[in-house]
């Protein structure tokens, strides 16, 4: 009797670590959605500027990620109290598959992070050809708030721009955004890239470690809902 209380008592803890487990599940669900909207809106402008938002795809598959994580704690806290078998090997089914996923999100992060010089390099003469002073192209709106943000000129220095779609009676073609300052953004520009990079990549693999936890109890307390049901 002893080992039957003892085991009930366990399945007890078990139950209540994960119901407070999916409370914390529901807030790492808003801290991914803040963590990814903040890299979002910080990289958009200096992605814009490469022309390809795509590779801002981390930022927005942890916007994905705290959604689904927050409906998906909701599911366990309520397998958790009804102690229901199937919800919670449902639940514990789809957080692997999450954290998986969310990994592998974060790897991929880190990967690109290795790329970024390349990617800026390759298509920094395409992009400052783009740009045209008074235009409120998204290309052109980005180089200026680049420059304004990180007090810098074109991307190796300001004689970037004397080949660039300028008006043409403006002397020297430096656009009125950075006409004070005269380093390049190249470094500064790559280093604010990785920079929020390796937050979005180091959010969705710490988030993904934790939720290994929510795994270990869920299985934990459906195992004993499964025997208690079976008894």
């Amino acid at each position: 009797m002893a080992g039957k209380g003892k085991a009930e008592g366990c399945a007890s803890c078990a139950k209540w670590c994960l119901i407070i487990f999916n409370i914390l599940f529901c807030l790492i669900g808003i801290a991914l959605v803040a963590v990814g909207i903040y890299a979002y809106i910080t990289l958009r402008d200096y992605l814009n500027i490469l022309g390809d938002s795509s590779i801002n795809a981390p930022a927005i598959v942890l916007i994905v990620f705290g959604v689904i994580t927050f409906i998906i704690a909701a599911l366990g806290c309520f397998g958790a109290c009804k102690e229901s078998p199937c919800l919670l090997f449902t639940f514990a089914v789809i957080i692997a598959m999450l954290l998986i996923a969310e990994i592998g999100a974060g790897i991929a992060a880190f990967v690109f992070r290795g790329e970024v010089e390349g990617f800026f390099d390759g298509k920094k003469d395409e992009l400052l050809m783009q740009y045209k002073e008074g235009d409120d192209s998204a290309i052109t709106d980005s180089w200026d708030k680049v420059h304004e943000q990180l007090e810098c000129c074109g991307y190796n220095g300001p004689t970037d721009w004397a080949d660039s779609a300028l008006a043409p009676d403006q002397a020297p073609k430096i656009p009125d955004s950075c006409k004070e300052y005269t380093q390049g953004c190249k470094d500064a520009l790559i280093e604010t890239v990785k920079d929020n990079i390796y937050i979005v990549g180091g959010a969705g693999i710490a988030f993904g470690v934790i939720e290994l936890l929510g795994i270990v109890l869920a299985c934990c307390v459906g195992c004993q809902a499964r025997k208690g049901t079976e008894a």
